[in-house]
């Protein structure tokens, strides 16, 4: 396969499109539509990888993606955690949809929101329809970088995917938000990050993750976040009176997914 398939990756729920059966969202399935399943950071054994090209087999499965029920952000919040495992829908060279899920709880997450969901459905996929791969991981200093990086891979006929960040960063830096009654889920305490942020800086400029260790799930006063962006974001933040944690250089680590066989 020697097309290109970029992947939308959200590590929080903040804009993420795909598929919702219980929503008015539709998708048209053409036979041009592929639906892979990998984890994040790659399966060396090749054993929970798989793909569609059927579309009767592709419509049949994206409705059961989010049939379960609804669980409360508390809960959807891990799963980005552990077991984080990526299926992505395309059509040609452009993506369609995305959906998170952890293999581990059995959650999917769906345009923020978050679905109970039987893992066990994956590993059969994952058995009758497996391919294998390789994963290589490349750190970029800005967006040119990447996108010069990624016209080369359009070269190599094994190239099937690429986990691109939306946004192209440097580094990254802590928030705290009170929990109280301005922000009694996270939900609520995201939106009000985002909304500081967007004061100083366009919305694709920057990356909000959840910081969840130990130490941040005690912690029943705050919601902690990781803000990845450029060191601009970063100095425009502070210095419009937000507290901040330090900032810590860490350039932009993307994966390229290659097939092998």
């Amino acid at each position: 396969m020697n097309k290109i398939i970029c992947l939308l990756l959200l590590s929080i729920p903040v804009s993420m499109c795909a598929w919702s059966s219980p929503a008015t969202d539709t998708i048209e399935i053409t036979a041009r539509s592929r639906m892979f399943g990998v984890m994040q950071q790659g399966d060396p054994k090749d054993r929970m990888n798989f793909i569609l090209d059927n579309p009767d087999d592709i419509k049949h499965f994206i409705p059961l993606l989010t049939a379960g029920a609804e669980v409360n952000a508390n809960q959807g919040r891990l799963l980005l955690l552990r077991a984080f495992y990526l299926i992505t829908l395309v059509d040609d060279n452009e993506q369609l949809a995305t959906w998170q899920v952890n293999l581990e709880d059995n959650y999917v997450l769906y345009k923020g929101r978050a679905y109970t969901f039987d893992a066990k459905q994956i590993r059969q996929l994952a058995k009758d329809n497996r391919f294998k791969y390789k994963a290589k991981f490349v750190r970029f200093s800005s967006k040119e970088e990447a996108n010069s990086y990624l016209k080369k891979q359009l070269l190599d006929r094994s190239f099937i995917v690429a986990d691109i960040p939306p946004v192209i960063y440097d580094g990254n830096f802590q928030v705290r938000v009170s929990r109280n009654n301005l922000h009694p889920h996270s939900r609520a305490a995201i939106d009000s990050l985002k909304k500081r942020l967007e004061r100083v800086t366009p919305q694709n400029t920057y990356i909000i993750n959840y910081v969840l260790n130990q130490s941040t799930m005690r912690d029943r006063n705050y919601y902690t976040f990781l803000v990845r962006c450029n060191k601009e974001v970063f100095e425009s933040f502070s210095a419009a009176g937000n507290k901040a944690g330090k900032w810590r250089k860490e350039p932009t680590e993307t994966v390229f997914f290659y097939r092998t066989h």
